[in-house]
């Protein structure tokens, strides 16, 4: 008999001891028997014979790939996770069906990544894994006995798929239909061909996707399959309509909007090996690649590759650690985040393609007023609109305004489950909480002093679009933003009208910047871009600049082009204006000694419905560190959230600067052991 140390999936629970009649190997997924159920879990490691009796556990058909067993271990370890938790966002193989009409076991493991909703950095290079405690082992170490299939290359006619055929032969069949490179995209794909990671830094409409497609096609002439990361509002119907036309049905997309039935068939074609093109939002990483040969993390500064639920792990510094001889990984941006450019220029792997592919000129505008919309505004929307030329303008509040705030005492009504203010929703009638959801009807006088005086602050897209209606009755305007375009339908709708030229002006939040084509708007404007500034975060002049480059991106791409941004920073934005690189090499000057990329952080989150309970454990695990070496780390702060409470639950943190990373993430591992506290090692969101 066997005895083995096992973690039940998608839980954080205690690890527990089962017996085994047959031996297993670390990772293997089992049956367990607990509490009157039966859960599926992995094998951790096996141990000796327990003093008490075990209960015996059973093998189970599903099996991880070898690389999932790499990110499992590598997410445990670095992220401070259980291996429940770990190995529980990922997607295993089924060796008995590729028919997934009915995945009970499967389906407890894959619900886990059908989330990615929206919300960059703090990477790590190849050298990480050498600073870990037990580093992950190769794949090959890890999955001696579990050797990767052989994988058919697939061959494409008119009808689509037409069975398997060798890589040597795919070069006789219908070729996926791409576009001829210049020179310069030439060199540029040259240039990502000849390492395990490469950044491709590229202005916005330099031509990077017709790059991606010709790398994509390289690997399928290779018999290789490659997984295109997106951020998930990035995946347009424009960017699905395009990997379609060029290559076909073996093209599968995966993301959280996909319904239950597409997903099953999505997965299906994966594990069959019938899709050999993956494009998806982070979760896709997770998914069962058998024959992977390449990554491509486009939009790689976007933060919505960080998970904000357990693990919180970032998928784009996940892709970097996988880079390997027989694992290519590409990271592509426009506004790349300063610790892959570091990580990329510390090994010359940059290629920089500057220039638009479409060459056009830009004229860029400072409006310093205030007003919204300004006078400046107005005028250049009345000189579009009569042009008969498209305009799109970026706004970061949804609604019609961001708070109400009382004139007699100053307050602004408060979400009553969340320390937040309440955004004001004129169509419902309602004051409505963004982040709990919360809604309740626009009180006629003030909840704390009872005065019936109030004013509107922070201009939202639904007010923008009643004001701007004002000025410009003839205009058609349209609103690109949660409210109004949640769904793939709406989206569509949407853009076809754009395309159509039946809006002459799109009034969007920030999914007007991402990853969308409007070839007809001649005109982006940028509005509150200060608050974004000078919000007190270390990387809001990163997040600035780079939403500033994305709209602006969107605007002149087959005509020249203007964009106008208010602004009372016009000195900050003009300096960086010309060359992005530029902004990098300032920012990382300024982090030196104290920020990612050069120092890591951790931010320790204590959350519970009772604030006592919350500071009291805040205060006991404070304890513990202020006791240990300051030479391994610096306690940055320990104190409450800029947002203490969301749907009444009272959150508090304790920051730090890591120094020496092994004992640090040793000490965090043992202390989350006996206090309840989540871990956040690489941090993105600090309110």
């Amino acid at each position: 008999m066997h005895y083995y140390l096992t973690a039940s999936l998608k839980s954080s629970a205690p690890y527990l001891t089962y017996a085994s009649p047959t031996p297993c190997e670390a990772f293997d997924i089992i049956h367990i028997p607990l509490r009157k159920q039966t859960r599926l879990g992995i094998i951790i490691c096996e141990v000796e014979k327990p003093e008490f009796p075990c209960k015996t556990l059973q093998k189970s058909p599903l099996h991880f790939t070898p690389i999932q067993k790499k990110l499992g271990k590598f997410i445990a370890q670095y992220y401070c996770a259980s291996y429940g938790e770990s190995f529980g966002i990922l997607t295993p193989l089924d060796p008995t069906t590729d028919d997934f009409s009915d995945i009970r076991d499967l389906n407890s493991i894959s619900r886990a990544v059908s989330g990615d909703f929206v919300q960059d950095c703090g990477g790590f290079d190849d050298t990480e894994a050498q600073h870990m405690p037990n580093p992950p082992e190769t794949a090959s170490q890890i999955c001696t006995n579990m050797p990767p299939k052989e994988t058919p290359c697939l061959s494409k006619n008119k009808s689509g798929l037409d069975g398997a055929t060798s890589a040597s032969t795919l070069e006789d069949q219908s070729q996926p239909r791409l576009h001829d490179l210049n020179p310069r995209q030439k060199l540029a794909l040259d240039f990502c061909q000849k390492d395990c990671l490469s950044l491709l830094f590229g202005d916005t409409g330099s031509g990077k996707t017709e790059i991606f497609f010709h790398l994509i096609d390289e690997k399928l002439k290779e018999g290789k399959t490659t997984l295109l990361l997106m951020p998930e509002i990035s995946l347009t119907p424009q960017m699905e309509r395009r990997l379609k036309e060029a290559f076909g049905e073996i093209f599968v997309l995966w993301h959280s909007k996909l319904g239950t039935k597409k997903r099953r068939e999505n997965l299906g074609k994966i594990q069959s090996q019938k899709a050999k093109i993956i494009a998806g939002a982070r979760s896709a990483l997770f998914l069962p690649l058998v024959n992977l040969g390449q990554i491509i993390v486009d939009e790689e500064h976007d933060d919505a590759y960080k998970s904000q639920n357990k693990p919180l792990y970032n998928a784009k510094d996940l892709c970097i650690f996988l880079a390997s001889k027989d694992l290519r990984i590409i990271l592509s941006s426009a506004t790349p985040c300063p610790s892959s450019y570091l990580i990329a220029k510390n090994r010359s792997r940059i290629f920089r393609l500057k220039g638009g592919h479409f060459q056009t000129k830009k004229t860029f505008l400072f409006d310093p007023s205030t007003q919204i919309p300004s006078p400046m505004l107005l005028e250049a929307l009345q000189k579009n609109l009569e042009a008969k030329k498209q305009s799109m303008i970026f706004i970061p509040t949804r609604a019609n305004f961001k708070t109400l705030l009382c004139q007699t005492c100053g307050e602004s009504i408060l979400c009553e489950q969340c320390s937040v203010a309440m955004s004001v929703h004129h169509k419902k009638q309602a004051l409505l909480c963004h982040y709990c959801g919360f809604s309740k009807s626009i009180p006629q006088f003030c909840p704390s002093c009872g005065g019936a005086d109030f004013l509107s602050q922070r201009i939202g897209s639904a007010q923008l679009k009643l004001e701007l209606q004002n000025h410009l009755p003839n205009a058609r305007i349209g609103i690109f933003d949660r409210d109004h375009a949640s769904t793939d339908r709406q989206i569509k709708s949407l853009l076809k009208a754009l395309k159509k030229e039946e809006i002459d002006i799109l009034i969007g939040t920030q999914m007007i910047a991402k990853g969308h084509d409007y070839p007809k708007v001649s005109l982006a404007v940028i509005l509150e871009l200060d608050y974004i500034l000078k919000s007190p975060d270390f990387r809001c002049n990163e997040k600035a600049l780079n939403l500033l480059y994305q709209v602006a991106g969107r605007s002149g791409r087959k005509s020249d082009g203007c964009v106008i941004i208010q602004t009372l920073n016009a000195n900050f934005f003009s300096e960086f204006l010309q060359d992005y690189e530029d902004f990098l090499l300032h920012e990382l000057d300024l982090r030196k000694n104290l920020y990612p990329p050069f120092k890591k952080l951790a931010l320790l989150h204590f959350q519970d419905k009772e604030e006592g309970k919350v500071l009291q454990n805040l205060g006991k695990v404070l304890q513990n560190l202020q006791a240990h070496s300051t030479q391994d780390f610096q306690i940055i702060g320990a104190e409450k959230n800029r947002i203490e409470k969301i749907a009444n639950v009272y959150r508090h943190h304790i920051l730090l600067r890591i120094h020496h990373q092994i004992p640090t993430l040793r000490l965090l591992q043992h202390l989350q052991s006996q206090y309840d506290f989540s871990i956040d090692i690489d941090p993105l969101d600090f309110s």
